[in-house]
């Protein structure tokens, strides 16, 4: 039987929406995965999203929701690391450098 992971990071941030959000939400209940980064977007609560064009500005909202056991208000998942955005991100991988410079344990071969 081959072996799987020990460990399985996974990188989230305001751009994880929808089905970012509950990718997140599952996989953070897995003592395996640890969640680096920052809050996702949170908009899991709605859905069926329709817009509305008034020429200057276009309106989305949607249309649904979901029972409120599934309910974030507002909050999004947070990270169990979180990492702060900063103008660094522009120029360079900070939450993969965070995860080789402090959590890998082992050298991958």
């Amino acid at each position: 039987m081959k072996k799987g992971p020990q460990e399985i990071y996974i990188l989230t941030d305001y751009d994880c929406g929808s089905a970012g959000d509950s990718f997140v939400n599952i996989a953070r209940k897995s003592d395996k995965v640890t969640i680096i980064g920052r809050p996702t977007r949170c908009i899991i609560d709605v859905f069926n999203v329709v817009s509305v064009d008034y020429e200057d500005y276009t309106f989305w909202y949607g249309i649904s929701r979901v029972n409120k056991e599934y309910f974030t208000y507002g909050e999004g998942y947070a990270p169990d690391i979180h990492i702060p955005w900063t103008r660094n991100h522009l120029f360079e991988d900070v939450d993969m450098m965070y995860i080789e410079d402090n959590l890998i344990k082992s050298t991958i071969r």
